[in-house]
């Protein structure tokens, strides 16, 4: 069971760093290619509001040992759901606020081709909430096109003592095409609440933003329409807040864009992000928000020789 976060030492960061070296109501266009902003995001204003992160005790066990998406539970706060890379047995492990494994969730009739992140979000039934898996990976360039598997949030009784498992088999299942009929490596999904619009980001010189109004249509190739590109390199991970607080990240660094207007998310991040606070990790491509949005969370695949964790970025009072 864990005990408890510890405060990052500099052993394991001198560790990592060594291995380190839209609307309200449908997605707008732009159709224009490459970078659409000129900010340097080595150079960013500093977001202050975090405090540094926060290690849980090493996750053991190798239940996700490559874990590529996390995303915070509302039905249960304080508890977490992540997904494994590609190649792996399609389930999700539930995690507490430690890193305690208090569950694993068998998903049926469905394959983990390259899962790269999770998130939860509205879907067809109003008031409730849904589990997003993006089958969206492809580092060959060789898919014409990806998948995003949803299912409504289920019923758990999380416990580290007696730990659940769970077979789901009432799970959707969309497929969708990008809009300029070119296969894409993306390794972020998030959901803006109130729109239901569905942003995907790939991983490339220019990460590239697409946007997919999903139609409850399982039977049609959709097509995720193209938005702009950032002068952000290999973004692996994302997650948007019930405010509409968006979070990005790269292997180095975490970018923040602050939206105390609440405002549509492809407005808010046309603007230039802050970068905030972010602990290296051997391999990190993983960042969620808690509920609450009082601290976001990441965690990494697991490198030879160095522990796992689950990293907590507490705001400030």
């Amino acid at each position: 069971m864990s005990s408890g976060f510890q405060i990052s030492n500099k052993s394991f960061l001198v560790t990592i760093i060594g291995l380190i070296i839209i609307s309200n109501i449908a997605c707008s266009k732009d159709n224009s290619k490459g970078p659409a902003f000129t900010y340097d995001p080595i150079k960013l204003e500093k977001d202050t509001s975090f405090l540094k992160g926060l290690l849980s005790t090493p996750i053991i066990g190798g239940n996700f040992d490559e874990a590529s998406g996390i995303v915070a539970s509302k039905k249960y706060p304080g508890y977490f759901y992540v997904n494994n890379d590609g190649g792996n047995p399609a389930d999700l492990y539930m995690i507490d606020s430690l890193g305690g494994i208090v569950g694993r969730i068998d998903l049926k009739g469905i394959n983990n081709r390259d899962w790269e992140d999770i998130t939860l979000g509205p879907g067809p039934v109003p008031g409730k909430l849904y589990v997003y898996i993006a089958d969206i990976g492809d580092n060959q360039a060789i898919h014409s096109t990806y998948l995003i598997y949803r299912f409504e949030e289920p019923d758990l009784m999380p416990s580290v003592i007696n730990p659940f498992d769970k077979n789901i088999d009432n799970i959707d299942k969309f497929s969708f095409s990008y809009s300029d009929n070119t296969s894409h490596n993306a390794e972020a999904i998030m959901i803006e609440p109130d729109s239901k619009n569905i942003y995907l980001v790939t991983k490339a010189k220019y990460s590239e933003i697409y946007c997919l109004k999903l139609i409850e249509d399982q039977n049609v190739t959709q097509t995720a329409q193209f938005l702009f590109a950032l002068p952000i390199a290999e973004v692996n991970a994302g997650d948007i807040s019930a405010s509409k607080q968006i979070l990005l990240k790269d292997y180095t660094r975490v970018y923040i864009w602050n939206n105390p207007d609440q405002l549509p998310v492809d407005s808010i991040i046309k603007t230039v992000p802050k970068e905030s606070s972010y602990t290296i990790e051997p391999q990190g491509e993983s960042i969620c928000w808690a509920v609450d949005e009082k601290s976001y969370y990441t965690i990494s695949e697991v490198a030879p020789g160095i522990n796992q964790y689950l990293i907590r970025y507490k705001k400030k009072k």
